[in-house]
């Protein structure tokens, strides 16, 4: 009886292009064949440790390079890649969470899929999504200043007064006072006001102050006498009344001669007040029959008033207004006054009130003034303070 053991083995011979397998039993070659030599390596893979394979293939060339050539030809053959890319990082994530990780590599891994992130890719849901996640480790910062620059750069991009509605806006605001009235951040409080309220309309800033200032009683004017176009009153005392006069004829005393029904054009009379005493007095003339601050002003045509409108009045002071109401009596006080040819730029002032007598004033012979009607006023209130 044979009791040999039977002896199966498979024999590789290497040539240099080409490997020669064959099969050997009990010493008799059975089953030859020739195979190239990446099948052969292929089908040897399977007795190999995973780390021989790794070790191998990283020999001579780094980690991306080897992969690189692998997701090239497979691009190159139009094969998709999502499985084997979802695989790789899935084993990265679950490399980080496992081991301890140098935080370096994380940041560096995290960096990578930034750059590459692109929101348009994504639905608005699944990127906020990411937002939230993101900035919900955002609070554990210790330096706040990291968190106000992140948010200067949200408000940069987003435009808020701009692209937004107010709504939006509004939310974004009272979120910032809530938060600074929990904390008392009276100083966040200060500087949002300041910032707000440059912006702000006069009526909505007045409506916010108005419950925080005392009611007192409103500032009236006394009875004002008829024309009366502005009354002011100032700090220290000083007033100042305008009366308007329209264009009409006067009776004029011209050192003994008496003139009658002398046309004049229409004016504006401008008095400085102190208690009863009167401290000046201006005068100009105008052609508009509606005042603005645009209305031009005109020298006045006759004699005793000033190139700066002032008059040559020497018994103004001597006045005492009772009342405001009797201011409205001065301007013609001055017009029936004993008038002479002071300040009267001309050649003889008794022809030309022999020439108007009987005459409305012809409008289109009045100097102009580089003055406006709100200058002049400007200029009036200034000399009081």
């Amino acid at each position: 009886m044979n009791t040999m053991k039977e002896v199966n083995e498979t024999r590789i011979t290497l040539r240099s292009h080409e490997a020669v397998v064959e099969n050997v039993n009990n010493g008799i070659s059975m089953n030859r064949r020739t195979v190239i030599p990446s099948d052969l390596a292929i089908s040897m893979l399977g007795i190999l440790e995973d780390e021989a394979i790794v070790t191998h293939l990283l020999r001579e060339k780094s980690f991306d390079q080897v992969f690189e050539g692998f997701f090239n030809l497979q691009n190159y053959n139009g094969e998709p890649l999502i499985e084997e890319m979802n695989a790789i990082i899935d084993l990265a994530f679950r490399y980080i969470d496992e081991s301890d990780c140098d935080s370096e590599v994380l940041n560096s891994f995290f960096l990578t899929l930034v750059s590459r992130f692109d929101p348009n890719d994504f639905s608005e849901k699944e990127t906020i999504k990411a937002l939230r996640r993101f900035l919900s480790k955002v609070r554990e910062f210790e330096n706040s200043d990291i968190i106000h620059e992140l948010f200067y750069y949200l408000l940069d991009e987003v435009n808020l007064l701009g692209d937004l509605k107010g709504a939006y806006a509004g939310r974004i605001l009272k979120q910032l006072l809530t938060r600074a009235r929990n904390s008392l951040d009276k100083e966040m409080i200060h500087s949002l006001f300041q910032v707000t309220s440059n912006v702000a309309d006069q009526e909505w800033v007045l409506e916010v102050l108005e419950r925080y200032i005392p009611k007192k009683k409103a500032c009236s004017s006394p009875l004002l006498p008829k024309n009366c176009f502005i009354y002011q009153e100032m700090m220290d005392g000083a007033k100042l009344v305008g009366i308007e006069v329209e264009a009409q004829r006067f009776d004029i005393q011209y050192h003994r001669k008496r003139f009658e029904e002398v046309g004049h054009p229409k004016l504006l009379f401008l008095f400085t007040l102190r208690g009863q005493r009167v401290l000046s007095c201006k005068i100009v003339c105008v052609k508009d029959q509606v005042l603005t601050p645009e209305t031009q002003l005109y020298r006045y045509p006759f004699s005793n008033v000033h190139n700066n409108t002032s008059t040559c009045w020497p018994d103004l002071r001597s006045y005492q207004m009772k009342s405001i109401a009797h201011v409205g009596t001065m301007p013609f006080a001055f017009i029936h006054s004993q008038n002479n040819e002071h300040l009267f730029i001309g050649v003889n002032l008794g022809e030309k009130y022999n020439e108007l007598q009987g005459k409305d004033f012809d409008h289109d012979t009045l100097e102009l003034l580089d003055l406006s009607f709100a200058g002049w006023l400007e200029v009036s209130k200034k000399t009081l303070n």
